[in-house]
């Protein structure tokens, strides 16, 4: 059986990575922002959900 913890963070102007860039990767994505936290995605390719975002300037692709 696992064993699991709640975590509550305050992610208001923090430094977040999300490493991938794919469906899941887009959720955390919007997740974070809508949390106020500054976003940066590592990935060689992202999804086209996410090119806008880049665009803006409201997250940092790194091709990692």
């Amino acid at each position: 059986m696992a064993h699991y913890y709640p975590v509550m963070l305050n992610l208001n102007r923090r430094s977040c990575v999300v490493v991938g860039g794919g469906g899941v990767a887009t959720r955390k994505v919007e997740m974070l922002l809508g949390c106020g936290a500054t976003v940066k995605v590592i990935a060689p390719i992202i999804d086209p959900a996410l090119k806008p975002r880049v665009s803006a300037g409201m997250i940092i692709h790194v091709n990692g």
